[in-house]
């Protein structure tokens, strides 16, 4: 009956025999693979079956050498992979263990959220719609770079929200194209025909929605884009969220500067770095500080009324504040007004 540790054996005892089986095995593969054994075997009759046995035993030292090697760097490599998933599983929980298990819950998803935007460029564009004085035509530009941080493949869920027309006497809103590349790869673009099948309406919004693999890194650059189109007055405010961490944000805003005032606001809070450049037919920020999930930047457009004008635009009545665009599966957002 074979030999079994007794049910009270530690596992440090446990290591310590295993190891040290190891040691032995690897003296007697020194000795079986230094002797020599043709020498001894020489005196055989049949020298054939002599040849043959005393390379056997010579092999045999060899691979009892070799495998407690073997042993040794698969238990290394075991215990460095443990303890890095140790590392990785517990240092989540290490960040912020003050705060009530609550509260915690709801920080572990932007701890371990696998998807990062490397840079984030929105672009509106406004320009008067044509026959209707007051109401301006906001066409929108969304592209963003991608990489999945995590140790495995993972799907990502590209979401693009448009609301339907707050004027759909004055004009439409719509999807008017989005695409994905791997590098210079398309997996999907359409444009406005093709969406007529893929955008499905959700109460007030139109949706556009696709799942994507992205492989672990190095996986190339994932660049993602959207268009759209819709219609507001001359007063008020959109809204743009994020689903996923962004590094770095740009917003470009080309608009008639002699018709309409400007402003961008930031729902992070603090003194985030923002830099404002004045360009050619607009303005542009560029937000230095990240982004996490579900916040977002108020982009606000107001009439520049004659300084003798004492008529209250739509903005000063209340305010009209339209969600432009919401991506990555956020959540609607109701008007500011509301």
């Amino acid at each position: 009956m074979p030999y079994q540790d007794p049910p009270f054996a530690s596992p440090r005892l446990k290591k310590v025999r295993f190891r040290l089986l190891l040691t032995v095995a690897f003296v007697i593969g020194m000795v079986f693979a230094s002797l020599p054994w043709e020498l001894w075997f020489s005196q055989w009759s049949h020298k054939h079956i002599a040849k043959f046995v005393a390379e056997l035993i010579t092999r045999t030292g060899d691979a009892l050498m070799i495998a407690p090697l073997l042993a040794l760097f698969v238990e290394i490599a075991a215990q460095q992979e443990l303890l890095g998933t140790f590392v990785h599983d517990i240092s989540i929980h290490i960040i912020g263990y003050l705060l009530p298990s609550e509260l915690r819950e709801c920080i572990l998803g932007y701890l371990s959220t696998p998807f990062v935007r490397t840079k984030w460029f929105v672009e509106y564009r406004i320009v008067e719609w044509p026959g209707k004085p007051g109401f301006y035509e906001l066409i929108t530009l969304m592209q963003y770079e991608l990489e999945n941080r995590s140790a495995s493949s993972r799907t990502y869920t590209f979401f693009f929200q448009v609301p339907k027309s707050w004027f759909p006497t004055v004009g439409q809103a719509r999807v008017a194209h989005v695409g994905a590349w791997q590098n210079k790869t398309p997996i999907f673009d359409f444009n406005e025909a093709q969406l007529a099948a893929q955008v499905q309406t959700r109460g007030d919004f139109f949706d556009f929605k696709r799942e994507i693999e992205i492989p672990r890194k190095p996986h190339g650059v994932y660049r993602f884009i959207a268009e759209s189109v819709e219609c507001y007055p001359d007063g008020f405010s959109a809204p743009f969220t994020t689903g996923v961490p962004v590094l770095e944000t740009t917003v470009r805003v080309l608009y008639p500067k002699n018709q309409l005032k400007i402003d961008l606001e930031l729902s992070l809070g603090g003194q985030t770095p923002l830099t404002k450049y004045e360009i050619q037919g607009g303005t542009e920020w560029i937000i230095n500080s990240p982004m996490l999930p579900g916040q977002s930047f108020f982009t606000r457009w107001k009439k520049i009324e004659p300084a003798n004008n004492t008529s209250v635009n739509v903005e000063a009545a209340g305010g009209a504040s339209g969600n432009a665009v919401e991506a990555d599966g956020s959540a609607p957002q109701q008007p500011a007004s509301g």
